[in-house]
Order: structure tokens, then sequence, then C-alpha cells
């Protein structure tokens, strides 16, 4: 099963994407497992293996830029990882980008006038960091990119129905309560437990940086409640073996 977006599939002439579940972590799984469910994964979509390109992601703000250089980084080994961010950024066609996620948010992004293509993984770190403001100023400062021209996607995360986060004995809630002004649409308070919205958070800041509201498509999948179809680390814990991965790249021309 490979999940698309609606509003990135507008855009199929120029464009690959999609997320997939599968055992694609070499740090979850055996190498030869990992490799063929990659491989299973890219066939799909129409690319070569060899033409995705991985980074070692961290929970921080830190955003890549990446050409055909960057090719095959970290997929037939951890080591070749790119050390270290959370997002990736090309305007290469035939450069593919990989995004690992579980209960994390995948954010894949396309400017079909600059014709560049990222893909981000933000949790509640990279949220409080501001890896969304990192990744729009990261575009506008290297390709000239207008933030309204931008086609945003959001794929499944946990959502606010499950992401319980009143235990947590970090200020993590205090921290969101300040950065987003006690949204009550960002932080929900059910009888007495505080869940966490991670997609609004989310939308909240691409909103705020001028990313038209009609180019933001937002999933209304929860990784957690989905027992049958995805994985979830705050649901399996340390005996999850799935991830999701998310690519897009821009297609070679003919």
């Amino acid at each position: 099963m490979i999940i698309k977006s609606e509003k990135l599939s507008n855009f199929d002439n120029q464009l690959i994407h999609g997320t997939a579940v599968g055992v694609f972590l070499f740090a979850l799984g055996h190498k030869k497992e990992v490799l063929d469910n990659r491989g299973q994964f890219v066939d799909q979509l129409g690319i070569d293996l060899a033409d995705l390109v991985f980074v070692h992601q961290i929970h921080g703000d830190q955003i890549k830029i990446v050409d055909t250089k960057y090719k095959g980084a970290g997929v037939f080994s951890r080591e070749s990882y790119i050390k270290f961010a959370d997002g990736l950024i090309t305007n290469r066609p035939g450069v593919f980008l990989g995004i690992f996620t579980s209960d994390c948010l995948p954010v894949l992004l396309y400017d079909p006038v600059k014709k560049i293509a990222a893909g981000v993984h933000i949790g509640y770190k990279g949220i409080l960091n501001k890896i969304v403001f990192r990744l729009i100023e990261a575009i506008k400062e290297n390709y000239q990119s207008r933030p309204g021209d931008l086609i945003v996607y959001a794929g499944p995360c946990v959502g606010r129905c499950c992401y319980e986060v009143s235990q947590c004995h970090d200020d993590r809630i205090k921290n969101f309560e300040d950065q987003f002004n006690n949204n009550s649409e960002v932080l929900v308070r059910k009888n007495d437990l505080v869940y966490l919205d991670l997609k609004q958070a989310a939308t909240n800041q691409f909103l705020s940086l001028g990313v038209a509201k009609e180019n933001l498509e937002i999933s209304n999948v929860c990784t957690y409640c989905d027992q049958k179809n995805l994985p979830s680390h705050r649901r399996e814990g340390d005996s999850r073996k799935r991830s999701l991965l998310s690519v897009i790249g821009i297609k070679n021309s003919k």
C-alpha cells in the first residue's frame, strides 16, 4: 500500500512521491529484509534504490540541501547516512529524499514554480525548535521561493486523540503553551488530561509563514489508532519493527 497526497498528485508529470509501511530501518531489522523492503517500495514508485538519499534524523532543526553527489546516502548501510539533520531539500531531478517516521509527522513539500522538493521529519522537539521556520527560510534563501507557491502535505502521525502529554515530566506543556499562546487546538484538554496535536502545531507554523491554506493537505490518519495498517512507537514500544518511509523527488527530464 502506498499513501499518496492528492495535492502533490496534481504534479505527477513533474514529481514522484509516496509513503509506505515496512521494515525500512537497519536498526529495526536484518539488512537483507530492510533492503528488500526498500527495493519493493521504490520499484512501485518507479525509481532506482541508488537514487534515494537518507539522513540520520535526530529530532533537531537542521535542514540539509542535497544534490546528485548524495545519491545512495544511507541506502545500503547505516554508516553512510548523511549526518545529522531532520529535513532534506533538493532541486535536482532524479534525487529522491527519504524520511522515516512512526508517530512523528512526515512532511513532503513541493514548489511547482521553482521545482524544489523537500522532506521533513517533525516531532514535538522539531516543532519547538522551529524546524518549519528553518525549512521555509532555507527554501527562500537558496531558491527565492515564495511561501504562497508551496504545496505541503503532512502525512500520518500520532493524532491529538492519542498523543497524551499529561504525564510528561519535562517542560513540554509549558513550552507549547508559550510558543502557541495556549492555543486550545494545539494543546487539547479533556477529562483532566492534556493531548498534543502535532498536525495542528505544524499547520499553524506553515500558515504563519505564508503558506496558503488551500495548498496545505493534512492527513487525518492517526498512527496509534490504525493498529492494522500503521506502526506506532507509542503503541508498540521496543517491539516495533516497521516504520513509515516517505519519499519525494523531481522526475528526470525525458
